[in-house]
């Protein structure tokens, strides 16, 4: 008996020495499955020991992440990889620890969260916290993703939805202004014609002739005015050259030092070899002088005012975030990922501006001068220019830094498209185009109409008058034979000016055709059918304009 109890014994602790060695296998092996699946995860991984706040394990992602050592995060917490307030300016430990007790809790919080690394730098993190089942330790593993590029994402995309909501508004506002200007150049047609027709009398009264040589200037003045709506809704009449940009600028230079005065201190930069680009030469200096004096009043006191002219590869993305507007330039073989331009750059040291009135500094009439000082359309023109030309511009401004605006144009295409008018070839004689001849003119205003006839007779022709496409079909195939065609370019009734006048060039070839219209020559529909067919005068226009196409 005295044997079998030491037997017995020996025996039992057999069996607990065994069990513990399974134990002791079987969580080495948990360990080790669980060390695998922390390496092998897709995401950085993190385990936190709760009670020590330090991390327990990591795996090679996080390293990556932190920018650290296995060893070093070892030794760490989630309040040293982490910045002490995050950039809303909350407290990131009291935010941190309300997470991983939700999780300790059984919750499972997703959030998004800022990391340090060990440099110093913010990352972007999507974090899953939940609690892991362990003997006498509270354990909550981290699940960490990089979410940097979808950050970015979504700050471009935030981007472009605001340049497109800005470039819509400035779209409707722009077909709002060319529609009022186009109206208005009716209006305008009819009061500056009617006056010239008026100083054709004999009329003894000098005080009568200085009124209305008067009201013409005022007149004058406000068509000037419709052509800066027109620039801004891109409806205005370009005259496209290939040109230097930096030739243009430094030839504008003395005009521009004696304009801005000697407290500005006007510097100039260009890129050797700089690129040609096809645009209109004066409106790229009205657009130069508009920003340089601009700049001027923006520093009151003097300052460096900087204009540049520079080769640029624009990417398709950032075109992308021009919407509605540029062209592509000539893409050479060596870039075929980008659009080149000639970008125009003004820069001042001025008072700045704040993001709302960046954001409405192409808007007609939008100024922040004092009354009687500006119009608002300084910018609003160089936007309808720049878009109009097949580019794009960039204003950055902040409030007591400076301004930058840039003007992108498209560079020129190594072959010209439209050959270059020969500027010595004579006009036809005047004398012989303003013969005796039968007009019809087409115009739906009523004034405008009345305008045309009086100025047309007044030319030694003898005209009808009809108000829309359909009547003037029926005139040109029922009545009398007429030697020329004046009509507006847009008509009432289903017939508009061109398809009007190829149907009567077709039955008559000998038929001369003019048009007309309140808008530009590279705005109007139909622009090179109108060409083609025949010249076109602007209104309003006068009677040497008129006499000079016919």
């Amino acid at each position: 008996m005295s044997f079998v109890l030491p037997a017995l014994v020996v025996a039992l602790i057999g069996v607990v020495i065994v069990q513990r060695l399974h134990f002791v296998n079987s969580l080495t092996e948990s360990e080790a499955k669980m060390r695998t699946l922390v390496e092998n995860a897709p995401e950085a991984l993190v385990i936190l020991d709760v009670e020590a706040g330090r991390f327990v394990e990591v795996n090679e992602r996080a390293e990556r992440l932190f920018l650290r050592t296995r060893e070093e995060l070892l030794t760490l917490g989630p309040d040293d990889v982490s910045p002490a307030l995050l950039p809303n300016g909350e407290p990131s430990s009291e935010l941190a620890m309300d997470y991983v007790q939700k999780a300790v809790e059984g919750a499972t919080p997703s959030f998004e969260w800022w990391h340090q690394d060990a440099h110093g730098d913010l990352i972007p993190c999507g974090i899953r916290l939940v609690r892991l089942p362990a003997r006498g330790r509270v354990l909550v593993r981290g699940s960490i993703v990089d979410i940097s590029a979808q950050k970015s994402a979504e700050a471009r995309q935030r981007v472009l939805e605001d340049q497109l909501r800005q470039s819509r508004k400035l779209e409707a506002v722009g077909q709002l202004t060319g529609g009022v200007a186009h109206d208005f150049n009716n209006i305008l047609t009819v009061a500056l014609g009617n006056l010239e027709l008026m100083l054709d009398e004999d009329a003894t009264d000098d005080a009568w002739r200085e009124l209305a040589l008067e009201s013409i200037s005022a007149l004058q003045r406000a068509a000037l005015l419709t052509s800066q709506l027109l620039a801004f809704s891109r409806r205005q009449p370009l005259a496209p050259e290939l040109l230097d940009a930096g030739e243009l600028i430094r030839g504008l230079t003395g005009m521009l030092r004696r304009t801005l005065g000697e407290t500005i201190d006007l510097r100039e930069e260009f890129d050797e070899d700089l690129w040609a680009c096809s645009t209109d030469r004066g409106q790229l200096e009205n657009a130069i002088l508009n920003l340089a004096l601009n700049a001027r009043d923006a520093m009151p006191s003097g300052g460096p005012l900087q204009i540049e002219a520079r080769n640029v590869h624009v990417t398709p993305e950032r075109i992308e975030g021009w919407y509605d507007g540029a062209s592509p330039g000539w893409d050479p073989p060596e870039v075929p990922s980008t659009r080149d331009f000639v970008c125009v750059v003004v820069t001042d040291r001025g008072q700045g501006m704040d993001p709302e009135t960046r954001e409405r500094a192409f808007e007609p009439f939008f100024t922040t001068k004092d009354v009687g000082k500006g119009s608002g359309l300084g910018l609003s023109m160089i936007y309808g220019f720049a878009k109009q030309s097949g580019g794009h511009v960039e204003i950055d401004s902040t409030v007591g830094a400076g301004t930058t605006v840039r003007i992108f144009l498209p560079k020129a295409r190594p072959t010209p498209v439209k050959a270059a008018v020969d500027e010595d070839t004579e006009a036809p004689d005047a004398v012989a185009r303003g013969s005796m001849g039968r007009v019809l003119v087409v115009e739906d205003d009523p004034g405008a109409r009345a305008v045309a006839v009086a100025f047309l007779e007044s030319l030694g022709y003898s005209v009808s008058a009809v108000e829309n496409g359909l009547e003037a079909l029926y005139h040109l195939g029922n009545e009398d034979p007429v030697d020329v065609l004046f009509t507006d370019v847009v008509l009432p009734g289903g017939v508009g000016g061109v398809e009007l006048a190829g149907r009567a060039v077709e039955a008559n070839p000998e038929l001369r055709v003019v048009f007309c219209s309140g808008y530009g020559e590279d705005s109007v529909p139909d622009a090179e059918s109108i060409l083609e067919l025949g010249p076109l005068v602007e209104k309003p226009y006068s009677r040497k304009d008129l006499a000079s196409v016919l």
